[in-house]
């Protein structure tokens, strides 16, 4: 099982925001807008495996 994160830079600090709709349902569970370092890891422990979104121009 996958779940799909874009990395944006937010004034310096990393915060990693939902793209599929997987990753949208796990913020709402932690009740965050982003996904924090401590949530991917209990993300991976669940078997999901964290692909980031590749950037397109």
């Amino acid at each position: 099982m996958n779940i799909t994160v874009k990395v944006t830079n937010n004034y310096g600090s990393k915060a990693v925001y939902p793209v599929c709709r997987a990753a949208k349902m796990f913020t709402m569970i932690a009740g965050t807008v982003t996904l924090t370092p401590p949530t991917i890891a209990l993300i991976k422990q669940l078997g999901y495996e964290v692909q980031v979104a590749q950037e397109t121009l």
